[in-house]
């Protein structure tokens, strides 16, 4: 699946979960914008300070593990991605 689809379906199960921009947090939305224009690395620090402030924070995780999948940092996207698992995202 593209870094596009990977995205807009993390998107998507956020909107299924009810979440809505306050509850996602402004940082894991800000994330999410800066991913889609391709802004990896910001999206990067974004999803950081999201998970900062909410370590427990599945979609952040997740979210983080994709953009990390996108500029080819293979362990650290699955890393990423089983810690969002554990938290309880499933995708």
């Amino acid at each position: 699946m593209k870094f596009a689809n990977k995205l807009a379906a993390t998107c998507n199960r956020a909107s299924t979960m009810m979440l809505s921009r306050f509850m996602m947090g402004p940082w894991f939305s800000k994330g999410l914008a800066l991913a889609k224009q391709s802004k990896y690395y910001e999206a990067i620090k974004t999803c950081d300070e999201s998970i900062r402030l909410d370590p427990n924070h599945a979609l952040a995780w997740y979210a983080k593990g994709i953009v990390l999948e996108a500029l080819g940092r293979t362990s650290e996207a699955n890393a990423a991605k089983a810690k969002a698992k554990e938290l309880g995202y499933k995708g």
